[in-house]
């Protein structure tokens, strides 16, 4: 069977559309918004922190010290002087809205940036 040339546009027509579509599938994933830990002290907003950048941060705010620490895109905190150290036995997170809160001190750490999608999928 050979082709015609209604065949030939049809083909063409299909490989451009794949091209395009593979093009804005790279523009669209390379666009995504960093992960930020995005830390407060007293309601107001102290730093941020890339989640692809390791980093240790030492809060020293109202005679209260805290450290947290960003490592291989999970943040933690690391030490707090909080009597309970429930933001310290919490552990890693690393999904957006995801936080680590710790109230004696009044420090929250956040994580903002593009949204991971489902949390949960429930049937």
């Amino acid at each position: 069977m050979k082709l015609k040339r209604a065949d030939y546009i049809l083909i063409l027509a299909i490989l451009l559309s794949a091209v395009a579509l593979c093009i804005l599938f790279y523009f669209y994933a390379t666009n995504e918004q960093p992960k930020t830990a995005v830390i407060s002290v007293g309601g107001e907003v102290y730093t941020e922190l890339l989640l692809s950048q390791d980093n240790t941060l030492v809060i020293e705010e109202n005679g209260n010290r805290n450290v947290v620490e960003v490592k291989n895109g999970k943040v933690r905190m690391v030490q707090s002087d909080c009597s309970g150290k429930e933001c310290v036995n919490q552990g890693e997170i690393a999904l957006c809205g995801e936080c680590i809160i710790c109230l004696p001190n009044r420090v929250t750490v956040t994580i903002s940036g593009e949204d991971d999608g489902y949390d949960a999928i429930s049937w």
